[in-house]
């Protein structure tokens, strides 16, 4: 069984820069004489950013029949929020409030679980934001080796009772800034 995550990298704001000049309390102005001096404040916002990246695709597997099908990915997300924290939303292509695999004309609920840099686990609501802070990594390439993963998995007996064929989803990850 295989799932095809894609990317939905949640750049929830861009950087932005302005120079602040001209401010009558801030600025001074030269005076004439044969050199003449003015300053002028300046003043720069970074906004948060966060990006997710390392992302593949997932294909499910179960050693036997009695096992559920389960697969994971490590993936890499950075914040420069306060703490690098950030929040995730999943969402499946197959479904509407719920994780679902599809042949076509079958399907199969699956179950998805995040865990963050710091080992806090969490089980996703399909389309809902986590409510919980989520550690991620100070580097846009985790080489602090902070990383994040998500696991999915369906039952045993969901698997074993589902007619035979190919099902798949895909799982869009959206990370924000908190």
């Amino acid at each position: 069984m295989l799932i095809r995550s894609k990317i939905a990298v949640g750049l929830a704001a861009a950087l932005s820069v302005s120079a602040v000049g001209g401010v009558a309390f801030a600025a001074t102005q030269g005076t004439l004489g044969s050199t003449s001096t003015g300053t002028s404040s300046l003043s720069a916002t970074v906004t948060s950013l966060v990006q997710i990246t390392n992302v593949a695709d997932i294909t499910l597997t179960a050693a036997t029949a009695a096992d559920p099908l389960a697969g994971n990915d490590s993936v890499c997300v950075y914040s420069n929020a306060s703490g690098n924290l950030y929040e995730v939303t999943a969402s499946s292509a197959n479904g509407s409030g719920s994780f679902v695999l599809s042949d076509g004309s079958n399907t199969m609920a699956y179950t998805v679980n995040w865990t963050d840099s710091a080992s806090s686990q969490v089980a996703l609501t399909e389309g809902a934001q986590t409510t919980s802070n989520l550690a991620g990594s100070a580097s846009t390439s985790c080489a602090d080796t902070k990383t994040s993963s998500v696991a999915l998995s369906v039952p045993a007996a969901t698997w074993t009772t589902s007619p035979a064929g190919t099902y798949t989803d895909t799982l869009t990850l959206v990370v924000a800034p908190n």
